[in-house]
């Protein structure tokens, strides 16, 4: 004798209305945000802030006018940035150690990628 293959209904779960939809997403991109923002690091966005801090009092102090965010010449932003890294003194009047100095260009990329017009 063959035994034939009973076809059983799997029940799917009630469908929710559109508005309950709507909150899952809601929710879901809530999550979403929390995560994203707890990835950060909060010492490296101290270090970014203490080196653009360091850098825009540079810029004032070299009088250049125009706002690091609006800069939109390359030759220009690549200029402020030699003659900074070039002069680039400790409080103490000391020069910092390479290390230092290559925590200051990443925490000035990582601003730039963000903030300016140019990338």
């Amino acid at each position: 004798m063959v035994k034939k293959n009973k076809k059983t209904l799997h029940k799917f779960p009630s469908f929710q209305p559109a508005v309950s939809l709507d909150l899952d997403r809601n929710d879901a991109q809530a999550k979403a945000s929390y995560y994203c923002e707890k990835a950060k690091v909060r010492n490296t966005e101290k270090s970014t802030k203490n080196w653009i801090t360091k850098f825009e009092e540079f810029r004032v102090c070299a009088n250049y006018s125009v706002p690091l965010s609006e800069l939109n010449d390359v030759s220009l932003l690549q200029q402020q940035l030699v003659e900074y890294i070039s002069t680039m003194k400790r409080n103490d009047g000391c020069e910092y150690k390479a290390t230092s100095i290559k925590q200051a260009v990443d925490a000035l990329n990582r601003y730039l990628v963000c903030h300016s017009p140019i990338l």
